[in-house]
């Protein structure tokens, strides 16, 4: 509960002055001084006095219109005036009448704190938690936490068949993700989630689902300003925001912004006319989109878990309106106690789910150097017109092939000879066998009329020379190494690939 506080001064000295007895007038009409402490009272159950950014504010606790769900505004002191400027009491003080507002201000019994803060798990005295709880009251525990499915069946079916695909292990995850939020709010996990499906696939429906448990403190976007731009004190009281198509992934200006809000422990808070200040990040972040690249997902990526969505049930209304009434007509205190009693210590929420979803997102965020060598892998051949992988490649032959690629696929600033070599020793490490120096290679010979053929030597051998190349493992090696690198088991056109690690396989004994 909010603990209320008294603000030391003029409350103390008017009390001082009223007992004088008053401002030197006739004072207040008998029982009006009665009527002033009712009416106190009385916008003290909606209102109180707030410190915001070094500036005075009185919050106003009110039912949303249209959402229905507890909410507050901040009122400057001069709005809260005029709110209550009809209803006049006399001021002791003063010596006249004045406006109920201006009076509720300086009163020694108005409700007031020293500052908002939003804390699930409570705020310190003297300050305003903006945390209301959630919307329900979780169904009594039982001896498997596993029964409460069977109050919201169609929920648990999408989460299974549509969301994960049918992979248990996948399935558990997510809802690992889910019930941690529920169960340890104010712990960071640094992961978003996101699932990525086709219009009438469900990719909302979870999340609309969870969001039924927390009322004002579900936000629903779909504008990339309200993820990522400078305004954000709708997120002042949100611990689980969904965002649907409200962000893409080539904006390079929000991607630091985004993830920040993913993993960071405290955000810079901005309201209109308040100076931003640092406050407590708790969003959990759930996006959802149509397209096909939707994150800046970096090769190493931690920040986010792509998931695609089935389409078995695309379009059904009658499958995710049995989904919904499941869960308004008993289904959602058992969805409750069903994440706070999920046992989290057998999910690692920071391994994420190796999915092709995800890899895909890392794929479009390849540069033009990672994304040629990875045309490399996946057509078995380094050299333009060469079918084979080769273990010795001259290197003005590798960078013609990287020209070509940096042209076909209109690169801005393409990397020098020196400058690709030096990104080749990331792309394939010496300890794989790749080492640059001197090669033999065989040398053509050039006909009058332009035409190449091989060159030979008087007693028929090949012509050869000495040139600047490298020397390079191979392909099976290059593709084993370039797996570990992106972190996911690419699927290769081949069988070359029986050294490449394998990714997480599905556990045929998880719970869903």
């Amino acid at each position: 509960m909010n603990k209320v506080v008294a603000f030391p001064g003029k409350g103390e000295a008017r009390s001082k002055k009223e007992k004088r007895g008053g401002g030197g007038g006739g004072g207040a009409p008998p029982g009006e001084r009665d009527a002033l402490e009712a009416k106190v009272a009385e916008i003290n159950t909606s209102h109180a006095f707030v410190l915001q950014g070094g500036r005075s504010f009185v919050l106003r606790e009110l039912i949303h219109p249209t959402l229905h769900q507890p909410t507050q505004e901040f009122l400057t002191t001069t709005a809260f005036k005029d709110l209550f400027g009809i209803d006049r009491f006399y001021d002791a003080e003063q010596d006249r009448y004045t406006g109920l507002g201006h009076l509720w201000l300086k009163h020694k019994a108005r409700r007031g704190y020293f500052g908002v803060t939003f804390n699930p798990e409570g705020a310190p005295d003297g300050w305003y938690n903006l945390w209301r709880g959630f919307t329900i009251e979780p169904a009594p525990a039982t001896e498997d936490y596993r029964h409460h499915c069977r109050q919201f069946p169609t929920l648990t079916d999408h989460v299974l068949s549509n969301v994960a695909g049918g992979d248990k292990a996948l399935a558990k995850w997510i809802w690992a993700w889910f019930a941690h939020m529920i169960q340890r709010p104010i712990e960071r996990i640094g992961v978003a989630l996101v699932l990525r499906g086709r219009q009438g696939s469900g990719k909302s429906a979870l999340g609309d689902a969870v969001g039924m448990l927390l009322g004002p403190h579900y936000t629903l976007i779909d504008d990339p300003r309200h993820l990522v731009g400078n305004f954000n004190a709708h997120l002042a009281s949100c611990l689980f925001l969904q965002a649907d198509e409200a962000v893409w992934a080539g904006d390079k200006g929000a991607a630091g912004r985004l993830r920040s809000l993913i993993t960071s422990s405290r955000t810079l808070q901005e309201r209109k006319n308040i100076d931003a200040e640092q406050v407590r990040n708790l969003v959990r972040l759930l996006m959802t989109s149509e397209e096909d690249w939707v994150v800046p997902a970096s090769k190493e990526e931690r920040r986010f878990a792509v998931i695609d969505i089935g389409t078995g049930r695309m379009q059904d209304r009658a499958y995710f309106t049995a989904l919904f009434s499941e869960l308004k007509n008993g289904g959602l205190p058992h969805l409750l106690r069903f994440l706070m009693d999920f046992p989290l210590e057998e999910v690692s929420l920071n391994q994420l789910p190796r999915t092709e979803a995800l890899f895909e997102q890392k794929a479009a965020n390849f540069d033009t150097e990672t994304e040629w060598w990875y045309n490399c892998l996946q057509q078995g051949a380094i050299l333009s017109g060469h079918r084979k992988w080769a273990h010795e490649v001259p290197s003005a032959g590798l960078y013609a092939s990287y020209l070509s690629f940096a042209e076909r696929t209109k690169a801005r600033r393409p990397f020098s000879n020196a400058r690709l070599g030096i990104k080749l020793r990331q792309l394939i490490p010496l300890e794989y066998g790749f080492k640059p120096g001197k090669i033999k290679v065989e040398v053509d010979d050039v006909l009058p009329d332009g035409s190449r053929i091989p060159g030979r030597n008087g007693d028929g051998t090949p012509k050869t020379e000495w040139v600047n190349g490298y020397q390079m493992p191979g392909l099976t090696a290059c593709r084993q190494h370039f797996c570990a690198m992106v972190r996911h088991d690419i699927k290769w056109p081949d069988d070359d690939v029986s050294g490449a690690p394998d990714c997480e396989k599905a556990d045929s004994d998880a719970p869903f």
